[in-house]
């Protein structure tokens, strides 16, 4: 998925600027710092901790990550990709194929460890822009409203007051991903539109597979009801969508049964002919 976000976002910045201005583009995001301190207090990060206990602000000050892909299982990855658990205790793997899901205590001991009160962190779209957890001590701040034009979230951003006190701000986008889809059906030019939102359903069926695998697994069967299905694809991608509207395009067909397995593996990271279709796709719409 990222290579395919990376060659649209190539085609976009070399259609409206030159290749010159896509390097430039790219060196000043490997020179952004991953991580900072705010007043003594607040670790800023944005996504969250790592695969090992005992990681220290000296550790993290000394990671030399300048124009370099994050390695494998490394503490850079970790920053980038892992995610805090509600109401748990300790380290599992994530979902996402990188990082860590992290527990209260994993959080406690980071911050103790290196004398903070707190962290801030990012990574995850949260319904109102903002969620705290572990009594405070951790607070995800999401800053993008109706993330990708899908999810109709609220965004929020936060205000320090010296060390101690802040606001949080929540704000959201006038047009809501529902107010579109009741004009898509009302306007004749609907279709471009419309292939917007499944473009991006399509995105976020790649990055959740393994999670509607694991939702449909149980049900007797790969062969499901197309309501099943629906009601599924809201659960595992939390969209509020009506995906039956859009049963031909994605599945292909508009029966009453779905074979879920063989869609599926159709998003398989290794299925070029599958990828390849979406990311001309994704291309095709952002050009237009």
């Amino acid at each position: 998925m990222a290579s395919m976000r990376t060659v649209v976002l190539r085609k976009r910045f070399s259609k409206k600027y030159n290749r010159k201005m896509y390097q430039l583009f790219s060196f000043l995001f490997a020179a952004l710092p991953i991580a900072s301190v705010l007043q003594k207090t607040t670790f800023i990060v944005h996504a969250g901790l790592f695969q090992k206990d005992h990681i220290t602000l000296a550790q993290l000050q000394a990671y030399r990550r300048l124009f370099r892909s994050p390695p494998k299982n490394s503490i850079l990855e970790d920053m980038l990709w892992s995610d805090p658990m509600m109401n748990r205790k300790g380290r599992t793997p994530s979902p996402r194929g990188a990082g860590i899901k992290f527990g209260s205590d994993v959080c406690e001991m980071f911050l103790k460890e290196n004398n903070l009160l707190r962290m801030i962190r990012s990574h995850e779209c949260v319904h109102n822009g903002f969620e705290s957890f572990y009594d405070g001590k951790l607070m995800t701040i999401f800053s993008a409203s109706n993330y990708c034009g899908t999810y109709g979230n609220k965004a929020s951003v936060i205000e320090f007051f010296g060390t101690d006190k802040w606001n949080v701000f929540t704000y959201s986008t006038v047009d809501t991903l529902g107010k579109k889809l009741s004009r898509y059906v009302k306007r004749k030019h609907a279709k471009k539109l419309e292939m917007e939102v499944i473009n991006k359903i399509r995105i976020r069926v790649c990055t959740r597979r393994k999670e509607l695998a694991a939702h449909f697994s149980p049900l007797r069967g790969s062969n499901i009801n197309r309501l099943t299905w629906n009601k599924g694809m809201k659960k595992v991608l939390e969209l509020d969508l009506p995906f039956i509207h859009f049963q031909n395009e994605l599945i292909g067909h508009s029966g009453t049964k779905i074979d879920y397995s063989k869609w599926l593996d159709g998003f398989e990271p290794n299925n070029k002919f599958i990828a390849t279709n979406h990311l001309n796709s994704e291309v095709n719409s952002l050009g237009n």
